[in-house]
């Protein structure tokens, strides 16, 4: 069996080597890099940042330094590198390689010491100490963005273009096409390149504002590295603008218009050495764009945050309020809890014999005699009584004669005892119900609570909304001929990419056009749709291909002849990346046992249809399970979940047999020891969560199948690696079937579920 968390650190390494990699090229080509005719201070803001890939950074730009020969220019650059991974290493190194604005202040400082001491050993011209100053300033400034952004990045997970992130990254876009237009591969400037691949992004996304952004951007980059290269690099932000207008025709129109509308610029302005230059970089950029992956394109776009100020706030204010109402019905179970436990401090045992002595013997002319001269034996005698009575048995006349011969209260003395034991008994009965009541009571407020938890949860996700393409995808619907309609696109907690279209049930949209085109206005390959009519409103929900895919079998045979199975089961799916696999075992076989498993999985399937979470759907299934009025209403549950978008399975169990995980020739055992649901008022489940891989055979069954069943059949690996998900449930369950060695058999029940990989 593979070892997860060898696995994990094999994925550590290769993203550690990946990073030094990118901090080498990254190094190397911003040595090469000049800002106004000197050299650029970027590598030193790459090695700043760069955490445990420093070094190799540092190497790569000692390397460009010398393959150049531009060793002299660059002795303030390597002693500023050199200096900055000292510090960061030896002397501080936790402060400033945590903290932004100490980082920030180290490579400012450290830059603008070096580039003061090297003016001042060998002088040179006023405007390069005044470049080394700005240099400096340079450094400050890109190392606090860069580590303002990314810090950002990490607790979003998107790139925010807004406020102050949007500040900073502009200054870093310009800054990298500063850097990269110093580089030319094959003819072709690699900073107007990139910038118009940049700028084709922004248009396919934004429109026109997009486009001529990103292209004026562009432009400012460019002149900060070739200002002789400026006049004709300022059509980019034209091009953008007007390409724009036509990005509702996809990205084919796109490009053609962009070329077209920078040929007429190019001419407009006039032939110059540049012209043709300028021209080759365009058409590079654009088939650059063509070339990425639409996977690709539409990953950057989840990582992008569009989402506009008035619907961010909109969210969080939703959110905020469920989250306030679930915390308030939170309080008020406490408080019931509260009061329950200090109604149960003040009940005593109420002691019968004390009662029926106040109300029997206080008045009797006997009174003196049996409680003052004869105290000790009528205790013991109404001790004896009490638990007499308390064994159920009904005292008479003869019991008290037996005990009591000097008792002139005989018979009312037993009438009394009577009475007064089943009037106790209702009263502990009805203490009861009221406290079962109450703690029923809790729990219903908990876990409707734990429904706004995930109604609130599911509200703050949708804080990546892209306004843009929302609005392009209902336009979309409209012109199919969709009334009423709403649309809606956004990044969900796992960065997959989903989108959401309301319109009128009376309405006629051909789906298969609509996923078409609605994929080349997203950007990305979409799934069909899920469609769910209710009422007068259709809702579509799409979401992007996703990485894994599922193939499932299923078995099942009853252990009496003619009878229902008593095990229920479906398959469930949410959406193109979320299914399930709802298992449940009645008590039992026959119908009975099948009503209790079909009642257990239809209710679960209903509520995490309706966007409740496994947990709390348990929770609610819980109770319903303890109020039915059948005499028995227990029932197991296997929960198991899919994400095909993240590769994880996580199982979920309240008293099911085992399951499996078979791997690469090795089977895993899956158990649970929690008990089945209805039987106490809080739920005992266990979760188990495991990462998924290509080829993975998952195993879910009733308790009906043995584990040697299973085994049998996954001992021959080159077998089991040639039979369908349907021909591994049949055979694991006739086999189960065939030896079955108790005197009564279980039904049998077999889902097999094989991973895939799109």
């Amino acid at each position: 069996m593979l070892n997860f968390q060898v696995l994990e650190k094999n994925e550590e390494k290769i993203k550690s080597f990946s990073l030094m990699g990118l901090a080498m090229v990254l190094g190397y080509i911003s040595s090469k890099g000049n800002i106004l005719g000197f050299n650029s201070p970027v590598n030193i803001v790459i090695v700043s940042i760069s955490g445990f890939s420093s070094i190799p950074a540092f190497i790569a730009s000692v390397l460009s330094y010398v393959i150049n020969g531009n060793i002299i220019e660059g002795i303030p650059g390597i002693c500023s590198m050199a200096t900055i991974i000292l510090l960061k290493t030896l002397v501080f190194p936790h402060n400033y390689n945590n903290s932004t604005f100490s980082l920030s202040v180290m490579a400012g400082a450290v830059t603008l010491f070096y580039g003061a001491m090297i003016s001042l050993i060998m002088p040179t011209r006023f405007e390069v100490t005044v470049y080394r100053v700005f240099a400096a300033m340079l450094c400050f400034f890109l190392v606090y963005f860069s580590k303002y952004c990314y810090e950002n990045f990490k607790k979003t997970g998107t790139i925010s273009i807004k406020g102050l992130n949007g500040v900073g990254l502009s200054i870093l876009y310009v800054m990298l096409v500063a850097t990269l237009s110093s580089v030319s591969i094959l003819g072709i400037n690699l900073g107007r390149a990139f910038g118009v691949v940049i700028m084709l992004f922004a248009v396919n996304r934004y429109k026109h504002i997009g486009g001529a952004v990103c292209g004026a951007l562009a432009t400012c980059g460019v002149i900060l590295c070739a200002p002789e290269l400026a006049k004709n690099t300022l059509l980019l932000a034209t091009s953008g603008l007007i390409c724009g207008a036509f990005a509702s025709f996809g990205i084919a129109a796109i490009i053609i218009v962009f070329i077209a509308v920078s040929l007429v610029s190019l001419v407009t302005i006039g032939m110059n050495p540049d012209t043709f230059k300028l021209f080759a970089d365009l058409i590079a950029g654009a088939v650059i764009y063509l070339a990425i992956p639409e996977g690709k394109i539409a990953g950057a776009l989840k990582l992008v945050s569009g989402t506009n100020k008035a619907t961010e706030i909109s969210n969080k204010s939703v959110s905020s309020k469920l989250s306030f109402a679930s915390n308030a019905l939170t309080d008020v179970k406490n408080q019931i809890s509260t009061v329950t436990e200090a109604m149960e401090k003040k009940v005593t045992p109420t002691q019968l014999g004390r009662l029926v002595k106040d109300s029997v013997c206080r008045e009797c002319p006997m009174n003196a005699i049996c409680w003052q001269r004869k105290e000790s034996e009528t205790k013991s005698v109404f001790t004896q009584l009490q638990r007499k009575i308390a064994c159920l048995e009904k005292l008479c006349e003869e019991d008290i004669a037996k005990k009591l011969p000097e008792c002139i209260r005989k018979e009312f003395l037993a009438n009394t005892y009577n009475l007064m034991y089943t009037n106790m008994l209702f009263e502990q009965s009805s203490s009861r119900k009221l406290k079962e009541m109450r703690e029923f009571l809790s729990t219903q407020l908990e876990t409707m609570g734990n429904v706004l938890d995930d109604i609130s949860q599911d509200v703050s996700k949708l804080t990546n909304v892209d306004v843009g393409l929302s609005s392009r995808a209902s336009e979309l619907v409209r012109r199919l001929g969709g009334e009423n309609q709403r649309a809606c696109i956004y990044v969900d907690d796992r960065k997959m990419l989903r989108a959401e279209i309301f319109y009128s049930s009376k309405s006629h949209i051909d789906a298969v056009r609509l996923t078409v085109e609605l994929s080349d206005i997203i950007g990305c390959e979409l799934e069909m749709p899920r469609k769910v009519t209710i009422g007068d409103t259709t809702r579509l929900e799409y979401s992007e291909r996703p990485v894994y895919s599922l193939s499932q079998g299923f078995y099942q045979t009853s252990g009496e002849p003619n009878q229902h199975s008593g095990d229920y089961y479906e398959k469930l799916t949410i959406n193109n990346t979320e299914s399930y696999i709802i298992l449940s075992d009645g008590m039992g076989t026959g119908n009975r046992a099948r009503l209790d498993s079909m009642f257990t999985v239809n209710l679960t399937a209903r509520l995490l249809t309706a966007g409740v979470s496994d947990e709390t759907a348990v929770k609610l299934l819980n109770s319903v399970l303890q109020v039915k009025c059948w005499e028995e209403s227990f029932a197991t549950l296997d929960l198991v979940k899919f994400d095909l978008c993240g590769g994880y399975l996580n199982i979920l169990k309240a008293g099911a047999g085992p399951s499996y995980i078979y791997r690469d020739g090795q089977l895993q055992k899956i158990e649970s020891y929690a008990f089945p649901l209805g039987i106490l008022s809080e739920t005992s489940v266990n979760q188990i969560r495991n990462k998924l891989f290509k080829n993975d055979l998952v195993i879910v069954c009733s308790d009906g199948v043995s584990e040697k069943s299973v085994r049998n059949v996954f001992k021959n690996r080159r077998e089991v690696a040639r039979m369908t998900p349907d021909e591994i449930s049949k055979r694991i369950g006739e086999f189960s079937a065939e030896n079955n060695i108790t005197l009564k058999s279980d039904d049998i029940t077999v889902i097999c579920s094989k991973i895939g990989k799109n």
